[in-house]
This record gives C-alpha cells, structure tokens and sequence, in this order.
C-alpha cells in the first residue's frame, strides 16, 4: 500500500473499508474550524459521531471520501461537507485538492465549479452514456453490484468506477 510505515490504517465495517490517520486528523480539523465559527451547530463526521447542536443547523462531513484511492496512491479523493437545517440541505461543497477544483451548490442555487455554472449532460441514448458506479464493502453485496454491473455493461457505452461517490456525483452534475 502507499500508505508506507507510520500511517495508521485500520478496518470499519469490513477488511475492505479502511479508515486513516489522516482520515481522522482532517475530520479533527474541520470540526474545530466549524465549532469556532459556529458553535452552536451539530456535526456529522464519518469517523466520528453525531452531534445535534442547539442551531437547528448541522454539519455533515466526509474528511477523505476515497480513503483507499488515498492510501493507495491514487490521486482520485476529495473533501465532502454539506449543511443541513430543518427543511433539509443549504449547501453543499466537494473540494478535489489534486486538481484544486471546488464544486459547490446551495439550495435553489445552480451547481457551480470554481464559482461557475455547470450543467449536465443532455444525452439521452443510454447507448451512448457513460456510466459511473461504486461498490459496496460487503462481499455478498459486491457479488450481487457485480453481476447488475455485468447485464448493464452491454448496454451503456462504458461503466467507470472512480472510488469516491463525491466526484462521481460532481463530476455527473458538470456533464464529464
């Protein structure tokens, strides 16, 4: 693994899903910043728990969404941090530090890359689409993922697995 000596890694819900040190290390960072900005809100980390706050608003934080591609030396894995209030989402960010590209939207807002509009594809031939997926950590789930994936590959023009729903989604809003 690239993650080389005297990077901690450890399982969570399986020997496939792998959390880092700097999993946890980015999380503690965003945490801190956004309780000292704003410290009545809840927080929502993937590597730590579930704090409600006294705001009505929470944050929602993914601090390494594609811990593997990371550790592995892959430059495909971002940030993720949305914003959630009684109505549901205000905004939402990925942040892809390889290519310094910061998408955002907020609610009833356009999708927007480095501050700019963006738009999906208009393509309706399924022929033609690219298809982006991801797997489950779970080896019954992927057998099952794996054999949808097998019908849908004859019909789509190809099927890409990135390792990080973020950009997946980010990448599909901007039409790539």
């Amino acid at each position: 693994a690239f993650a080389g000596p005297g990077i901690n890694v450890t399982a969570k819900s399986s020997p496939t899903d792998l959390v880092s040190e700097a999993d946890h290390a980015a999380e503690r960072l965003i945490r801190e910043r956004l309780a000292a900005a704003r410290p009545g809100d809840g927080f929502l980390g993937e590597e730590g728990g579930d704090e409600r706050g006294t705001s009505g608003v929470r944050w929602i934080v993914d601090p390494l969404d594609g811990t593997i591609n990371f550790l592995f030396g892959i430059p495909e894995w971002a940030v993720s941090i949305a914003c959630e209030d009684a109505e549901g989402t205000v905004a939402g960010v990925v942040y892809d530090a390889m290519r310094d590209e910061l998408w955002s939207a907020e609610r009833d807002g356009p999708a927007l890359l480095d501050g700019r509009p963006i738009a999906a594809s208009t393509r309706d031939d399924l022929a033609t689409a690219m298809v982006a997926t991801g797997f489950g950590y779970d080896a019954d789930v992927r057998r099952f993922q794996g054999q949808v994936v097998s019908r849908l590959l004859p019909k789509v023009r190809d099927i890409r697995r990135l390792g990080l729903a973020a950009l997946d989604l980010a990448w599909t809003a901007a039409g790539r």
